[in-house]
């Protein structure tokens, strides 16, 4: 498999696995129409979270193969107000940040390390309208 939709997916499910997003749709770039899919998505239930590859940086730009290079990844939470009023975007972004937290601490007490670096977040002024959308910007080291 695609390394980078593996990333995707294991940040999809460390979301997915905290209680706040039972039942929330998060679509990774796995999907071959992640736009239609969104909207579909929206519709329905008014929440949901797009998890993208950003960009990559290789670490040590003197090192010999293998590469490593750290990742960022963007995890879009999308909020339609009008179709959803239980939720909130900034809700659903404390709570993707506390599920992230939680998984690093877990992989810190076994393992001395943090799978996941949290670079930080931004309100998404140039949403589609009606939609409140916040990124949430992390980033992870991948090892060819």
């Amino acid at each position: 498999m695609n390394p980078f939709i593996q990333l995707q997916n294991q940040l999809r499910d460390v979301i997915a696995a905290h209680e706040y997003f039972a039942g929330v749709p998060i679509l990774t770039e796995e999907l071959a129409n992640i736009e239609s899919k969104l909207d579909i998505e929206l519709a329905k239930l008014g929440l949901c979270v797009v998890i993208t590859t950003a960009r990559g940086q290789r670490l040590g730009d003197d090192e010999p193969a293998p590469a490593v290079l750290t990742e960022e990844l963007t995890a879009a939470i999308i909020h339609n107000p009008l179709m959803e009023s239980a939720y909130t975007a900034l809700d659903a972004l404390a709570e993707a940040i506390a599920a992230i937290e939680a998984e690093n601490h877990q992989h810190l007490v076994a393992t001395a390390t943090c799978p996941w670096r949290i670079l930080g977040h931004d309100f998404v002024e140039d949403a589609p309208a009606g939609l409140v959308t916040h990124h949430l910007r992390v980033s992870t080291p991948l090892r060819f």
